[in-house]
């Protein structure tokens, strides 16, 4: 492993399991002397460690890390020394303006971290990186990426979040290995036509652009998992969409549409879905008549329960009583509006949702909820993965999967099943018993119903939380949003079936009958909740 470590101190070693590691001073780029002595030496130990590793037959490839490190140029080192086993570099968070043509020289690297540099071009030699399989560019000023990038047929990951890029390259259809795709934060006011000819891609962020629609052959993309284009100015939906079979998660919040094609929710893998800010999407009801109007006077914040990426949840005091604040860091966030997730929330009145007990309206966007004595079923840490997976390993991107019963649970603590069956079929009733009002009294559809969404007593007790993706929709249209938070309830009992201190075959049952595909045979709330009162009483036989 090749580190860059702190200025006027070097540190060498030789890890036989794994990799060479060579040091380089950040002074070699003020001192040219002390550069070419530094670079000779570099020469000798990297030729010592490779033959030593050869012999031992343990050598591997070598790695650069300097992440954070104030480098103001790319490290010159990497171009000009025999760098052709240098396989990941990482030289993130640093003030870089530029890469050097002599880049193309490292023709063995797989992995490139450059994010939160200061780079605004690429050189035309960056195409001959042909053996890049992850690229991560996000947070730089490029605008525009040079067509020779297209020549990276290798690239599976590619990061080109907040690049001020107004246009993607026309060529970007041969990168046909390519897997994940984010360009949220940018300028973009078209996509290229041959986008949808990436037809191996599984996750494609489109955020927080200026895009005025999706591509009209987007149902060529017969291998997305992931959509997410929230916050563009789309006023349409291809009816090819339903070709996408694969999709899981479908975020389309805080655009112009007005109306969203049924097909969409009757995707058959479909699981979570956010429509919330858009025309097509209805006013919350009105607040339930406890809710009252305070000023930030009225409390007094605590520590942090969470920060995420639309705001920051507290605990507080108001009027001594112990309650749960969410701040919001801007009124249009990652999944739509702030005000309309604070109104939607207000208007809740159920003993297994989050109940709102005031509104903030200055200086900055609030809202105040009771607290409930329970924590998340599973940590929101454990559902995230590295975005660039191939997709067997997470429930977002196989949500029928089951784990192995040998897993961490959300408190850290490892081993089988932790909860009995009376705690998992109480906590699956509540959950059951929250959608149900929302989508039978208010025509919700909650669209993010996660197990971290939902928080769990000691006793079983449980409450559906963080309605940021939620929405409401037609009375006539529950035949086609309660399947899909349906089919997020079937990934909260199969957590909780994996957790119990013994198989349940019943609760495995149900949730696999809420996971199936087919709409006709998905069950609806009512019927989840019978079966789950048969379970209660013992009654239930599949």
């Amino acid at each position: 492993m090749l580190f860059f470590d702190h200025p006027f101190r070097s540190r060498k070693s030789v890890d036989h399991g794994t990799a060479s590691e060579i040091a380089v001073d950040d002074a070699d780029q003020v001192v040219p002397e002390r550069a070419d002595l530094r670079r000779s030496l570099q020469f000798m130990f990297s030729a010592v460690t490779k033959e030593i590793g050869s012999m031992m037959g343990t050598h591997d490839a070598t790695k650069c890390r300097k992440s954070g490190k104030g480098l103001t140029c790319f490290p010159l080192e990497l171009g000009q020394c025999e760098c052709g086993q240098i396989v990941e570099i990482d030289v993130s968070n640093n003030a870089i303006p530029h890469i050097p043509a002599s880049v193309a020289k490292l023709a063995a690297l797989t992995a490139l971290n450059l994010s939160y540099n200061q780079l605004t071009s690429l050189p035309e030699e960056f195409g001959q990186l042909v053996a890049l399989v992850h690229l991560d560019l996000s947070f730089n000023n490029l605008q525009i990426l040079p067509e020779t990038v297209c020549h990276l047929r290798s690239l599976k990951f590619v990061n080109l979040r907040s690049t001020q890029l107004s246009e993607l390259p026309d060529g970007i259809c041969e990168m046909s290995s390519l897997t994940y795709l984010n360009v949220k934060g940018n300028k973009l006011t078209r996509l290229p036509v041959n986008i949808t000819q990436l037809t191996g891609l599984l996750e494609l962020d489109l955020s927080d652009n200026m895009l005025a629609e999706l591509p009209e052959h987007i149902g060529k993309m017969t291998s997305l998992v992931r959509l997410n284009a929230t916050s563009n100015e789309i006023s349409h939906i291809p009816e090819s969409i339903k070709n996408c079979s694969k999709l899981v998660v479908v975020r389309i919040a805080a655009n112009k549409l007005e109306y969203v094609p049924h097909e969409v929710g009757f995707l058959p893998q479909l699981s979570w879905f956010s429509m919330a800010s858009c025309p097509a999407a209805l006013a919350a009801p009105a607040p339930h008549e406890e809710v009252e109007v305070v000023t930030m006077d009225a409390l007094r914040l605590g520590k942090v329960l969470k920060a995420g990426a639309n705001g920051v949840v507290h605990w507080a005091k108001m009027s001594d009583k112990q309650v749960v604040v969410k701040v919001f860091k801007e009124e249009v966030g990652l999944n739509g509006c702030a005000s309309d997730e604070i109104a939607l929330t207000a208007s809740l009145d159920h003993p297994n949702c989050t109940r709102a007990l005031a509104l903030i309206n200055h200086p900055q966007l609030a809202l105040v909820m009771e607290h409930f004595r329970g924590k998340p079923l599973e940590s929101e840490s454990r559902v995230r993965e590295d975005p660039s997976s191939t997709g067997e390993q997470r429930l977002r991107k196989n949500p029928t999967s089951p784990k192995p019963r040998e897993w961490r649970v959300s408190n850290g603590s490892a081993g089988v099943a932790t909860v009995s069956r009376g705690y998992a079929i109480q906590v699956a009733s509540d959950v059951a018993s929250g959608l149900r009002y929302l989508h039978t009294s208010l025509q919700i559809c909650h669209g993010d119903l996660h197990p971290h969404n939902v928080l769990a007593a000691p006793d079983g007790a449980a409450c559906i939380s963080d309605f940021g993706s939620a929405f409401r929709y037609h009375p006539e249209e529950r035949r086609v949003w309660e399947p899909v938070d349906v089919r997020g309830l079937g990934v909260v009992l199969r957590s909780l079936e994996e957790r119990t201190v013994q198989p349940e075959e019943d609760l495995a049952a149900l949730s696999t009958s809420c996971l199936t595909e087919n709409l006709l045979d998905r069950p609806d709330l009512d019927a989840v909740i019978s079966r789950l009162q048969r379970m209660q009483y013992g009654k239930f036989c599949e």
